[in-house]
């Protein structure tokens, strides 16, 4: 499952490929339902919350490189 889980991500969202192995993994843990989970009903984020922490994070790391 997980490994099909990241080839759909990789294929919906390109610019992952061209990360480091690291950094896959740090989107592939952003884009996670344990992350989900985690921030919704562990931390108690409404959704549009929720949303926008991941949107950053996976953001930051995608699109910050120079």
């Amino acid at each position: 499952y997980q490994k099909i889980s990241r080839s759909n991500k990789e294929s919906w969202i390109p610019e992952i490929t061209e990360l480091g192995s690291d950094e896959r993994e740090l989107v592939d843990a952003y884009l996670s339902f344990e992350m989900w989970h985690r921030l919704r009903d562990i931390q108690g984020l409404s959704c549009e919350t929720a949303q926008a922490a991941i949107l950053k994070a996976c953001s930051r790391l995608l699109f910050s490189r120079g």
